[in-house]
């Protein structure tokens, strides 16, 4: 099935294989309650990430990120002309901030537009591969109205060098299988005190764990990592620069 942009197939290849030695560490789940240090996080991880970082997108829903990227998109269109153009680069960063109609205000509305908007902006992740998409406010975009395009990057963005990190306040909202793949790899919770969440951290984590989380102080975290048993924890720190640094705690 050809989609929106020339040239990419559903029955596309699987993209160029890893190397084996490669660390399948890069997709990552970011999570906590608004106001807790969730972007100040992701910022500062991507400046760590150093062999990831040169190729980005970012789904920018809420329009937060206005410094995150060189380019920024507000309809598919500029979106088409900015991913064309970086085809053949080794460096680039890209914003996409949905183009939502004003006549959208149907909560469900909204979300089915964002949905398929975010998976708009897979399609180009998967095809020009060796990037990293990082989608915030991931319970709209990622959850009941979810894009295909999304679910196959979960599946075979490994194999198009292609890593998603998905960041939210809501991750009961995430799809399970999304939320489950990529906090599996690397999962930062920050402080959550909804029910329903903190159900959903203690399904996956355990009840102790679920309420280390409850009571984390603010701009804390709690890291767990694939093969680890015990989470560290860090503190988001400002001291006066653009970017925090994160203090490891314990």
């Amino acid at each position: 099935m050809l989609d929106w942009f020339s040239g990419w197939s559903d029955d596309e290849d699987e993209g160029t294989p890893l190397p084996p030695e490669t660390p399948d560490i890069e997709r990552m789940l970011i999570v906590g309650a608004s106001g807790g240090g969730k972007s100040s996080l992701a910022r500062k991880l991507l400046t760590l990430r150093k062999p990831f970082t040169n190729r980005r997108a970012l789904f920018d829903p809420e329009d937060e990120y206005g410094d995150f990227a060189a380019f920024t998109a507000r309809t598919r269109q500029e979106l088409h002309d900015i991913m064309t153009s970086c085809r053949d680069r080794e460096e680039w960063s890209v914003r996409y901030v949905p183009p939502i109609p004003e006549s959208v205000t149907k909560p469900d509305d909204i979300e089915r537009a964002e949905a398929e908007e975010c998976g708009v902006l897979a399609q180009w992740s998967l095809h020009l591969e060796r990037n990293i998409l990082m989608v915030d406010e991931a319970h709209d975009s990622c959850g009941r109205f979810c894009s295909p395009w999304i679910v196959r990057h979960v599946k075979r963005g490994r194999h198009h060098r292609a890593y998603l990190w998905v960041i939210s306040q809501r991750p009961a909202d995430i799809l399970p299988k999304i939320r489950a793949e990529c906090g599996s790899k690397e999962a930062w919770y920050f402080q959550i005190t909804e029910h329903v969440d903190l159900e959903v951290i203690q399904a996956r984590r355990g009840r102790e764990f679920a309420q280390r989380v409850e009571r984390l102080p603010q701009f804390h975290a709690l890291r767990l990592r694939r093969g680890e048993l015990e989470p560290e924890e860090w503190r988001v720190e400002w001291k006066g620069g653009a970017s925090p640094d994160l203090v490891r705690v314990s």
